[in-house]
């Protein structure tokens, strides 16, 4: 009898190509560690994908290919063991930044390699000049055509060694490049599929519909009107897309507005939003800080009282690492539960504990009112 994959085993590329197949488009906000990935498992979405610019900040940097293929890989193993360390959290695919593949098409293979080994569903490659910037950012250069396909082809080989099931997304930033148009983004993403891509990201400067609607039918009827040069791996799908509904734009002022269901339309079949995250956090904690600057105690007592229900009000609770060790206790260390009822804190059995009452013990939700809402 074969042996039964609990959820930590499975591979992730063969869920994303499921979920591709199966649903008219996926969504994937952008996160950058363990606690942004964790959200995006429990607010529902489909996918994670790692975005490069994310990572950047959170280590101080901007997206100007800063940051090392290590550095990044290792943020997607530590994301992805967490995914599979804690029963309550769902399992995400991750998709990750691969940048430039980090040098030249050998570059590209041990970029692969490594990503396969931490366990990702996906990858994408772009077509920039090493270092690299974000495709929001001005001065962008991109490499010849033909080096660009030789990463693709490389990093396409290279997973078959050891996932096929990787799904390898091309990326073009020529639009927004020296030299750049609309037309060269169509014929370097029709060599990006031919090569390996499963789907092909176009980053577009702006909001203008007919941009973005213009590359995905130009690559269509390409062909239909060539159907032998459709690569074998897209018989059965056709061409796909993925976009980037960056936070770096005002999607709010596009005339007219632009939806998901828009984009998935016109082929967009994987859409992310690489910075909102990020800016999510960085937003939250500015505004947070700036309170407790400004009023001290009273910011606490007003935050005590936001987060009172809130899915994140006890991080023991949220992502489960507490209450799976005292279960485990329970067989490893008999001893364990007479030390809770002996002690304060999260997890305490002791009749009364404040702790234990304001987040919660191991197995239920957080219990009565907090300390602010007694008093005010």
């Amino acid at each position: 009898m074969a042996e039964q994959q609990g959820p930590s085993m499975v591979n992730q590329g063969t869920a994303l190509r499921e979920l591709l197949v199966t649903k008219p488009w996926i969504y994937g906000p952008g996160v950058y560690d363990c606690i942004s990935a964790g959200a995006a498992a429990a607010t529902g979405h489909d996918v994670a994908y790692m975005s490069g610019y994310s990572v950047a900040a959170s280590l101080g940097f901007a997206d100007l290919g800063v940051v090392t293929a290590t550095q990044m890989v290792d943020r997607a193993r530590e994301i992805t063991s967490f995914y599979k360390r804690y029963p309550v959290v769902r399992n995400l695919p991750l998709i990750a930044d691969a940048d430039t593949g980090y040098g030249d098409f050998f570059n590209a293979i041990i970029a692969t390699q490594d990503y396969i080994d931490a366990g990702v569903a996906a990858i994408h490659l772009e077509d920039q000049l090493s270092p690299k910037r974000c495709g929001q950012i001005a001065g962008k250069v991109c490499v010849s055509i033909d080096e660009a396909t030789s990463k693709i082809e490389a990093a396409s080989e290279a997973r078959y060694e050891r996932n096929p099931d990787l799904v390898i997304i091309s990326r073009t930033d020529i639009i927004g490049a020296v030299g750049g148009d609309l037309d060269q983004a169509v014929e370097r993403s029709i060599a990006y599929l031919k090569a390996g891509a499963d789907l092909a990201w176009i980053e577009f400067p702006d909001t203008n519909l007919d941009q973005i609607s213009y590359v995905p039918n130009k690559i269509k009827a390409y062909f239909r009107d060539h159907p032998g040069e459709l690569p074998r791996h897209l018989k059965e799908t056709g061409p796909r897309f993925a976009f980037n509904y960056s936070s770096n734009k005002e999607w709010h002022t596009a005339d007219p507005l632009i939806t998901h269901e828009m984009l998935a339309e016109l082929g967009y079949r994987y859409i992310f939003t690489t910075m909102v995250g990020i800016h999510a956090a960085a937003k939250s904690m500015h505004d947070t800080f700036a309170d407790y600057r400004k009023h001290g105690a009273e910011a606490q007592w007003r935050q005590e009282k936001d987060k009172k229900g809130h899915p994140t009000q006890s991080y023991q609770q949220m992502h489960g690492m507490a209450p799976l060790k005292f279960e485990l206790a329970k067989r490893f260390d008999p001893e364990s539960g007479k030390r809770l009822a002996e002690s304060s804190g999260f997890g305490s059995t002791r009749e009364g504990d404040h702790a234990a009452r304001v987040h919660g013990r191991p197995g239920g939700k957080p219990g009565h009112e907090t300390w602010a809402e007694r008093d005010n």
